[in-house]
């Protein structure tokens, strides 16, 4: 059973499901409403352990009702918690508007999340032995991923990195050595300043990208799959597919990551792998509401 550690930001988050997103001085009634703890991170560790992987969260909350509320859950949903908690911050909080084309918005404040500091990082050292990989991503104050990063390579220790965030300031020559970068589309974007409109668009930018990182790069879109540029090789491969009736797509990147990460960690095949995380995340679609979606994850 692979034994993974994940340092992430944690929210208090409500995803909202409406007819529509509001524009500007509009509003929108809710058809339902679902509260959870919530944060990409947090997707891929619920995804990993309803895949049988022993899974640790480490992350930062406030000493208010959320950050007792966000233990509580992780516990529930099998994830073994370990919690710094603040007492001058509140546990963050994030908002997710779903309408019926099933693409989100979403609205969050960081709360406690900006209070990892790399000191925090560095007192983790000792315990990353008893991991097979660390899980992370740029929501982390960039100093202190730029801290996990540099002792995971010095540990030998695989790191995979998402990019949800942070793109334009976030230093490549820094993150150099991860085991994977995985951003999405429009992240991708971001980070070479080009858009990605076609699959030659994606092959371009997964190219690009090459050259500050030496780690696999995947880059996912959506409908379209995902390229992938394995470590050591200069040829971009496109992974298709299968058609679904989506309803709505919010985490079905942070399933595909999670899927993804379980089985390479079991099979270490990259095709394997990837074929695996892109079918869990195209049944994910089909299903309203991302708690309900990673809720029907079966191994």
């Amino acid at each position: 059973m692979n034994n993974i550690l994940i340092v992430g930001d944690i929210y208090a988050e409500t995803q909202y499901f409406t007819d529509t997103i509001p524009l500007e001085n509009e509003f929108a009634f809710a058809r339902e409403a679902v509260s959870t703890i919530g944060s990409k991170s947090i997707n891929v560790a619920r995804t990993l352990a309803k895949l049988g992987d022993d899974v640790t969260y480490f992350g930062i909350i406030g000493e208010d009702v959320e950050g007792r509320e966000a233990e509580s859950q992780l516990r529930k949903h099998g994830i073994e918690p370990q919690l710094t908690m603040n007492h001058t911050a509140l546990t963050g909080k994030i908002a997710v508007i779903t309408p019926k084309s099933g693409k989100s918005s979403i609205v969050l404040s960081a709360g406690a999340n900006e209070l990892l500091t790399p000191e925090m990082i560095l007192e983790l050292g000792l315990k990353l032995h008893d991991f097979d990989c660390v899980y992370t991503s740029t929501a982390l104050p960039l100093e202190s991923l730029y801290a996990l990063v540099d002792l995971c390579h010095k540990l030998k220790l695989p790191i995979f990195l998402d990019i949800p965030n942070q793109q334009s300031s976030l230093d490549l020559t820094r993150v150099a050595n991860v085991k994977f970068f995985m951003p999405n589309r429009q992240e991708a974007a971001l980070l070479v300043g080009n858009p990605i409109n076609t699959l030659d668009d994606a092959r371009t930018a997964t190219v690009a990208l090459r050259k500050p990182i030496q780690g696999t790069i995947i880059v996912t879109l959506d409908k379209d799959g995902c390229i992938v540029l394995e470590s050591g090789k200069n040829e971009p491969q496109h992974f298709s597919t299968q058609n679904a009736n989506a309803v709505d797509e919010t985490g079905a990147g942070d399933i595909f990551r999670g899927s993804f990460l379980s089985k390479w960690l079991e099979t270490k095949n990259i095709t394997t792998s990837i074929k695996y995380g892109l079918e869990k995340a195209t049944s994910s679609v089909t299903i309203m509401g991302v708690n309900s979606s990673i809720e029907n994850i079966t191994k």
